[in-house]
């Protein structure tokens, strides 16, 4: 239990802020026009939709559930790769689990904003032949959006796990062996 609390949720909370505020920042830099729209995914990945429109809600309920689904992904997955650590060591497979975690997350999040979008604005009169071919040229680029969210920005994520890992009692390297588990030279 004390993995679950001290290194999963702390991890899975930092992605979701993460991938909140990216989407956010992202929809600022857009509406500002200041930087080149090349640079943006760069310095702020698409993530959560938000929307600058008066009159419209900022935070759509796709984004929302898709916030909540991101968090659920990025827990399980952090979850179990705490729970499959050994007592010592493991922190770069810990990192490297979440930040797939993330990566996976903001997938499935992204992409359920996208095909919320295409079922509230274009599915009304559009024929059965052409709905799916429509739908995947929209959620698509959701989807490769909130993977490069994740792949970008979840190594935060990562650190706050480790970091997290670091106050779990019993799981700091053993006296005289340092974290890569080598022995110190003793002189002797």
């Amino acid at each position: 239990m004390s993995r679950l609390l001290r290194v999963a949720l702390p991890a899975a909370l930092t992605g979701v802020a993460v991938w909140c505020l990216s989407g956010v920042l992202n929809t600022r830099l857009q509406y500002e026009g200041f930087t080149p729209h090349t640079l943006i995914p760069l310095i702020a990945p698409d993530g959560m939709d938000y929307s600058l429109l008066p009159g419209e809600y900022q935070v759509g309920v796709a984004a929302v559930i898709g916030a909540v689904v991101l968090g659920l992904v990025m827990l399980l997955v952090t979850w179990a790769a705490a729970r499959g650590l050994p007592s010592r060591g493991g922190r770069v497979s810990l990192f490297l689990a979440v930040w797939f975690g993330a990566v996976l997350g903001s997938s499935v999040a992204s992409g359920i904003q996208g095909a919320w979008s295409f079922w509230s604005d274009f599915a009304h009169g559009i024929s059965a032949r052409d709905e799916w071919s429509i739908m995947i040229s929209m959620v698509t680029p959701y989807v490769t959006g909130g993977g490069w969210c994740g792949l970008a920005l979840g190594w935060v994520a990562g650190l706050v796990a480790v970091l997290g890992l670091r106050s779990v009692p019993g799981t700091s390297p053993e006296p005289g062996r340092s974290a890569a588990g080598t022995d110190h030279p003793t002189g002797s």
